[in-house]
């Protein structure tokens, strides 16, 4: 191993991470060894003889002088530092890496107290300075962007060299526990004392820090997950279905009416499935003028519909494991077998409830069960689709008794009705569908409400 580096962005407590990384026996971080502007720190002229002019003229001499030294050594870098240092560590599987993350709006919302009172660090409390900022959309916009795009080219790094990074979130910190895990992942042991001098410098509440504080709520309420919330998922081609008879294809959005579609387009004909990517270039060949087509369900409607028959449902295989940690590790009250006595629309809602806080979790990859496609988000489906072919035609539920038919009409097939599907939970949705599930909803599936332009359910 060569050393270490703490890929962050100002704000996010990589002062007080380094803190508890020097503490390491034999561990030294040189700050930010590769800021623009600076070398290591605002204060200090040179880092292991390496001043602000060489440094700019041979990074990749700055790197080695790094590793070169005794213990283990690394330095913080953000995503304004040197470019040309990005590939060169990141390449490089002999240096680890340790990805530091925190909230955008509270990194933010710190980052403009910082400019606005010059306070970057804090060692006792009552030298604090205070500030209430204005939030401007225009600047979390930026930084959004900045940050976001940062945070896709390090995945995508990672990812593609095939190298595993050790996690921590702002909040972990201060965890004797997860520091403890950082420092055997560096192969080095515990630090006695976890950050140093360094305090906090805001306190934890934003609205106490932003004047316009409901103006920023309603700027940003319907921001999308950060892109490291969910991951990536596959185009799932053995999943498409198509018709032999005529050139329409169903790329099926799970959660979704798959099975009113998939009958629908049994209609026609034999269907084709098990696609692989050459069969369906055959296919495509075969069937010119072809369209490809999705299907969106409200979210509220999609969450109640993989909850009653992934989770409420009695079935074998793998949601029974889930339905098992659901109820042992969650606290959710489900139905016994095939009893129903008892069940009611308020315990089907309380069941919805806890089973979307389990979502929540599970989409920001804080448990151990994998990220299933009946309850991922449909954008990222959609996302996974277009890896190898995107849809041509995009289709939401509510409208696919008139699209459907127009589609086949559209390309020379008969104008088949389309049943539509059928609500076979226990309890109905229209039973006990109200504000608290809209916004439980929301709250986990804010992405599709954004990327699709879904409203509350009508």
């Amino acid at each position: 191993m060569k050393g270490f580096v703490v890929l962050a962005e100002m704000r996010t407590g990589s002062n007080h991470l380094e803190a508890s990384l020097n503490a390491m026996d034999r561990v030294t971080c040189h700050g930010e060894a590769f800021n623009q502007a600076f070398v290591g720190y605002p204060d200090q002229d040179k880092v292991l003889g390496f001043d602000l002019a060489r440094r700019r003229s041979d990074p990749a001499g700055m790197l080695e002088a790094i590793a070169a030294q005794p213990g283990l050594n690394g330095f913080r870098y953000f995503h304004d530092h040197d470019p040309a240092v990005f590939d060169l560590v990141m390449r490089d599987p002999a240096w680890r890496k340790v990805v530091l993350t925190r909230d955008l709006l509270d990194s933010f919302v710190s980052l403009e107290i910082a400019r606005a009172t010059g306070q970057w660090k804090l060692t006792r409390p009552k030298h604090r300075r205070t500030a209430r900022i204005t939030f401007d959309p225009a600047r979390y916009d930026a930084y959004r962007r900045e940050v976001e795009g940062f945070a896709s080219r390090r995945r995508h790094a990672l990812q593609e060299s095939g190298q595993a990074a050790f996690d921590v979130a702002f909040e972990e910190i201060g965890d004797p526990i997860v520091i403890g895990g950082l420092a055997r992942f560096l192969g080095t042991e515990p630090p006695a004392r976890l950050g140093g001098r360094l305090v906090r410098q805001n306190p934890p509440d934003l609205r106490e820090k932003v004047e316009n504080f409901d103006a920023m709520i309603a700027a940003t309420a319907a921001r999308p997950a950060e892109p490291e919330s969910e991951a990536t998922r596959t185009a799932a081609v053995p999943s498409w279905r198509a018709s032999a008879a005529v050139p329409l294809l169903h790329m099926p959005v799970r959660g979704g009416p798959e099975a009113a579609v998939t009958a629908w387009l049994e209609g026609f004909g034999p269907l084709e499935d098990a696609f692989d990517q050459r069969r369906l270039r055959q296919w495509s060949r075969h069937h010119p003028g072809h369209r490809r087509f999705a299907v969106l369900r409200h979210p509220v409607r999609r969450a109640h519909a993989v909850f009653a028959s992934r989770v409420l449902g009695t079935g074998e295989g793998p949601f029974l494991k889930v339905r098992e940690r659901l109820q042992r590790d969650w606290g959710l009250s489900l139905p016994k077998g095939a009893a129903r006595g008892g069940w009611d629309a308020a315990r089907q809602k309380a069941a919805l409830l806890g089973y979307l806080g389990f979502v929540r979790e599970n989409l920001l990859g804080q448990t151990s069960i994998r990220v299933e496609a009946d309850w991922a988000t449909q954008a990222a489906q959609i996302a996974g689709f277009a890896q190898v072919a995107p849809p041509d035609l995009v289709l939401r539920e509510g409208e696919l008794q008139k699209a459907l038919p127009a589609l086949a009409s559209r390309v020379g097939a008969e104008a088949r009705p389309f049943a539509g599907a059928v609500d076979d939970a226990p309890v109905p949705l229209a039973d006990y569908y109200d504000d608290q599930v809209e916004r439980a909803v929301h709250e986990v599936y804010r992405r599709d409400y954004v990327m699709f332009g879904f409203g509350p359910l009508a």
